[in-house]
């Protein structure tokens, strides 16, 4: 995401809570960019790659699309991708995958629980920026963009139209996703016609495009399902941690795993917190319990006796 493709900024205040050097991971190439969209320079895509490139320990492959994975039992033993560049196919093998397709596509093809909102979804954003010279700049009618006028749209205040130039908030955001971008792009071209030929023309006379985001930037289609699923209901009656579960998952051998078993409680009285329960609702493989208000997990000074951290 943070990349000059869609332009869309880092996010701030990474070092910050109780354990603020755990952005510092992020940090170490996040850019610098001052506006939302920002510029080509302002994100180093060059220092980027470069930096992951210097880890001995991480092969980098881009331009990968994943478009099939082979199961062992219900894990993922391989996913395959192909270039999008040379259309080179890889096949990848591994024990533990990362589905950061943003569209739930490794979840979706082995067959995991997930689930889409009919409508009423986050849409797709494309930014877009403009300037303004010393020199008056003529821009060509397009009447196959959206028949706008300056009230129709939200102003680009300072230059840039930002996140919520979006749509397809009924539309299929992955079968129909070209068609929601063409939409958004119609939107863009018949704001700034409006700004130059119709009601606007008089105030944007030196005004022209600078960029504008030929891809479009999804912000909300597949949900994967966990085994913990936070509804706004667990929100309003206060969850909050009540168990410490050391486990040994198969996919880590002979490693422990620090679980936070979370279950619902009111005005700070436990409804759930016996080992039984914990189990059934987190763990097939639960060897202790320490049940723990969330005073004493604050102070709780045992991550360095795990190999990973589930939350």
């Amino acid at each position: 995401m943070f990349s000059s493709e869609p332009k869309i900024g880092s996010p701030v205040g990474m070092r910050r809570g109780k354990y603020p050097r755990i952005g510092e991971i992020v940090e170490e190439f996040a850019d610098r960019a001052k506006k939302s969209p920002g510029t080509f320079e302002e994100f180093g895509d060059a220092q980027k790659e470069a930096l992951v490139r210097s880890e001995s320990n991480i092969d980098l492959f881009l331009n990968q699309h994943a478009f099939q994975v082979d199961m062992d039992q219900s894990r993922i033993a391989a996913v395959y991708a192909f270039d999008t560049k040379t259309s080179q196919h890889t096949k990848f093998t591994g024990k533990l995958f990362c589905d950061a397709t943003g569209h739930g596509t490794l979840g979706a093809l082995a067959q995991a629980e997930w689930t889409m909102a009919e409508k009423g979804r986050m849409g797709m954003s494309n930014m877009w920026a403009w300037d303004e010279g010393d020199k008056s700049v003529e821009y060509p009618k397009t009447p196959w963009a959206l028949d706008l006028n300056m009230s129709d749209f939200p102003y680009p205040v300072d230059h840039h139209g930002q996140w919520f130039w979006e749509s397809g908030f009924d539309k299929d955001a992955i079968g129909d996703a070209e068609g929601i971008r063409d939409w958004n792009l119609r939107a863009v071209f018949g704001a700034f016609n409006a700004m130059k030929n119709r009601d606007g023309a008089d105030k944007h006379k030196t005004a022209f495009l600078t960029w504008v985001a030929f891809i479009g930037g999804p912000r909300e289609s597949r949900q994967l399902l966990g085994d913990l699923v936070l509804t706004q209901e667990d929100i309003a009656i206060g969850l909050v941690v009540l168990a410490i579960a050391a486990i040994s998952l198969p996919i880590v051998a002979r490693s422990k795993v620090l679980l936070f078993a979370t279950l619902s409680t009111r005005g700070g009285t436990a409804v759930a917190s016996t080992k039984m329960e914990a189990k059934e609702a987190h763990a097939s493989q639960l060897d202790e319990v320490v049940a723990l208000d969330s005073t004493r997990l604050d102070r709780l000074g045992c991550f360095g006796q795990y190999d990973a951290i589930a939350i």
